[in-house]
């Protein structure tokens, strides 16, 4: 039965720390690869001053409506450059995370990878051995507080 997990990230001064550029981002490379094999689309929320996100939105997404003011959302088909690219590029000039808002749809067009700003982090529909993978990916990163493996009731 597949489940979910939820990983959360320890907070700094009200803000996380993945933010902040104090962030083991380690882990990033072989959790994008994880998750890339099941997926077609991507959604990138970016503000206007994430300008190395919305060049990568840019290249390799559509620009599309937001019901958030102030917000810039892209949308992309999934390829091999862009794998490449947020796999090996995934930090700005100041070391921090580019893309902390970032969901990866599979075939039916269903979120199975969420990153909430990068405080929460979501595998959704993962079967118990990619979640044994991402926790073995993650666990080491101290800022990580917490693993939560859940099902939905449906």
């Amino acid at each position: 039965m597949l489940k979910n997990l939820s990983v959360y990230i320890n907070k700094e001064n009200e803000q996380p720390v993945v933010s902040t550029g104090t962030f083991d981002l380690s882990w990033w490379p072989a959790f994008v690869t994880e998750f890339i094999q099941k997926t077609i689309s991507f959604e990138m929320r970016c503000l206007p001053y994430d300008s190395d996100a919305i060049d990568i939105g840019m290249k390799y997404g559509e620009l599309i409506p937001s019901k958030k003011a102030g917000e810039i959302v892209f949308y992309g088909k999934i390829n091999p450059d862009f794998i490449k690219e947020i796999s090996e590029s995934y930090t700005d000039a100041k070391g921090k995370f580019k893309f902390l808002n970032m969901v990866f749809n599979n075939v039916n067009n269903k979120a199975i990878f969420v990153s909430d700003n990068c405080k929460e982090i979501h595998a959704i529909g993962a079967t118990e051995g990619e979640i044994k993978k991402i926790m073995d990916i993650m666990n080491p990163i101290k800022e990580i507080c917490k693993f939560d493996v859940w099902q939905n009731k449906k």
